[in-house]
């Protein structure tokens, strides 16, 4: 049950409000909303790599494997709300089994696991020195574990900024057209902000280490799980554009069938005005007898039948697919 989080940081254990509070809800909702997200666009990048284009390659692997690593994350955070996640710190160490359940989970999503030896000190607090516990266990003081962090988050930043910005310049020599060009770069700048989440990240672990109650907002987790997925969604974006273009082209009735073969080319053609558009194929020959018109490209023929359709369909050249369209106007 969610009750009123006091104003007054200090453990209030009169106040029914005060250990009744939890975050947690919002907590979930945020990280679920970025989850699902996260995982539709992976899904997608499946099903065009497995359906549309049949060809599943190493960096597919690799991005299931990195969304494999960021679900088990999310599970195990939704886990943590279970043990007090949420709550205020004071309230959690009213149960100290829960506590240490909770801490346990804690160092799961957590790359530094030998903070403490033996590595059981990281969760069960009986097991540090005085005057937090009763044993004799050796832990990374927190001037140490600042500095560890935030050169791990110093790696992460420059990383982030690199691959965002180091494939522009080779995407713009490509031979591809400008808006084509423009698109791919404003996916790739998408980038940037993973880098702008594991600044403001670090920012939020300096605090984190001196918050007396860091588990109600959890802002520092909150941006972890931002600067993974986003990374995630960006990095799979890219392979998107053939279902794009799909969806696109059959919004725009810009495909015709014709005998198992798709053609991707978006002809239109008037007698009156011969041919309106499209400059994409290379028209020739336009002859007209009576009420007939006959537009052709002038290279060589290879018809296949259209089941009674009154199109052909030339061999692809060039990478294109040409079509032949006779019509008679009554």
């Amino acid at each position: 049950m969610s009750g009123t989080n006091p104003a007054d940081a200090n453990p209030d254990f009169s106040n029914p409000d005060y250990i009744a509070y939890t975050n947690a809800s919002l907590l979930l909702t945020q990280t679920g909303a970025l989850f699902g997200v996260t995982a539709f666009i992976v899904v997608l990048r499946c099903y065009v790599r497995v359906v549309m284009l049949r060809c599943f390659g190493k960096d597919d692997w690799t991005m299931l494997l990195a969304f494999g690593f960021a679900m088990a994350t999310f599970i195990v955070y939704a886990e943590q709300t279970k043990l007090g996640l949420g709550k205020h710190l004071s309230v959690m160490k009213m149960n100290p089994g829960n506590e240490r359940q909770f801490l346990k989970l804690r160092q799961v999503q957590s790359i530094l696991i030998w903070q403490c030896i033996p590595v059981a000190a990281t969760w069960d607090l009986r097991l540090r020195p005085p005057p937090i516990g009763t044993g004799t266990a050796v832990c990374f003081d927190r001037p140490t574990f600042t500095a560890i962090g935030m050169m791990n988050t110093a790696v992460t930043i420059s990383t982030d900024f690199l691959l965002a910005l180091l494939p522009i310049p080779l995407v713009w020599q490509l031979q591809l057209n400008g808006r084509t060009k423009i698109t791919l770069v404003c996916i790739l700048a998408l980038g940037l902000f993973a880098g702008v989440a594991a600044i403001i990240k670090s920012e939020k672990q300096k605090t984190a280490l001196t918050d007396p109650d860091p588990y109600v907002h959890d802002t520092f987790t909150m941006w972890r799980f931002i600067e993974y997925d986003v990374g995630i969604v960006v990095a799979s974006l890219p392979s998107l554009k053939p279902l794009f273009k799909h969806i696109l082209n059959n919004g725009t009735g810009g495909t015709t069938a014709n005998s198992g073969h798709q053609v991707v080319n978006k002809v239109r053609y008037s007698v009156r005005n011969k041919v309106v558009d499209d400059d994409e194929i290379p028209l020739e020959n336009h002859t007209g007898v009576g009420n007939s018109c006959e537009v052709s490209s002038g290279m060589p023929r290879t018809p296949v039948d259209g089941r009674s359709s009154v199109e052909s369909v030339r061999p692809v050249q060039s990478n294109a697919i040409f079509v032949d369209t006779k019509w008679h106007v009554s």
